[in-house]
């Protein structure tokens, strides 16, 4: 972005402005350039600096943030699409999209095979490729993690991986290591595997932007009787937070097709920084 302000970092975080200005050049020569895990961990600040220069839109508008950070264009780009959904005449899927990309939290409702997989799926795209940066989705169903990955896959994109109980060993010490080495850039993680050690590692060594909640109804209409582990998500972002001072607030979006008032009202205090935004 050609408004972002080098100076204070300049002052304030030279070595992490330095990593980040090193990276931006590698990746004009390699997709899979990225900071090592030691840097994710021991300077978080880098993530700071490196969203502020490649991933937070701003105000005027300039040539970079019109190009790289419009979701139309990431639509167009990703899946072929000229433009999103509308329901009713409301731009849904379009208003979920952009609210990621700056960097809000945000809780969509939306119609049963409304296009709720869309409407996360561009932003991290974009800010993969923008900020090297991962967006975890959690989903409570195995068939559906696989269902996207495999429609991403159809579409020639391989940025996302699956992780859940039905992978054998080989196959999770695999998708680990493309974790590691940042050639993807989604993951998706059954609820339960938030208590791992070796997935918070991970999570820690790299550039953690966004938690996407799918089936967000599980925390109060079903949680306890369903996956109890849903009932761990907003600690365990908490205490990621917690580990990496810092970087920037690890924004979460939550997408549910059922939400009566009180699936709404309860969902909010279970999440830390979920502001409320309801799209229905």
């Amino acid at each position: 972005c050609s408004h972002a302000y080098l100076d204070s970092f300049i002052s304030t975080a030279p070595t992490e402005l330095a990593y980040c200005l090193a990276l931006i050049h590698a990746m004009d020569d390699s997709d899979d350039a990225t900071f090592p895990p030691w840097v994710s961990k021991n300077h978080p600040h880098t993530s700071n600096i490196m969203r502020r220069l490649r991933a937070s839109p701003c105000m005027t508008g300039c040539d970079w943030c019109r190009k790289k950070l419009d979701t139309r264009l990431g639509l167009k780009k990703f899946f072929g699409f000229d433009a999103f959904r509308t329901y009713a005449g409301e731009p849904l899927q379009e208003d979920a999209a952009r609210a990621a990309i700056e960097g809000r939290s945000l809780l969509a409702v939306f119609p049963t095979g409304g296009g709720k997989a869309i409407a996360f799926q561009v932003p991290a795209l974009m800010s993969g490729e923008n900020e090297k940066g991962l967006t975890v989705v959690i989903s409570p169903l195995q068939s559906l993690m696989k269902d996207q990955v495999d429609n991403l896959e159809a579409r020639g994109i391989t940025k996302a991986v699956a992780v859940n109980g039905l992978l054998d060993p080989i196959e999770r010490a695999k998708l680990l290591e493309r974790l590691a080495d940042v050639s993807a850039t989604i993951l998706y993680l059954a609820p339960e595997f938030l208590h791992s050690y070796t997935i918070e590692s991970l999570l820690l060594g790299r550039n953690l932007v966004r938690f996407v909640i799918d089936e967000a109804h599980c925390f109060s209409s079903w949680g306890q009787d369903f996956r109890p582990d849903y009932l761990y998500i907003g600690r365990c972002i908490k205490e990621l937070q917690e580990k990496r001072p810092n970087a920037p607030a690890i924004s979460i979006s939550c997408f549910t097709a059922t939400a009566k008032q009180r699936v709404v009202a309860s969902t909010a205090p279970k999440l830390p920084h979920l502001i409320p935004r309801i799209s229905r």
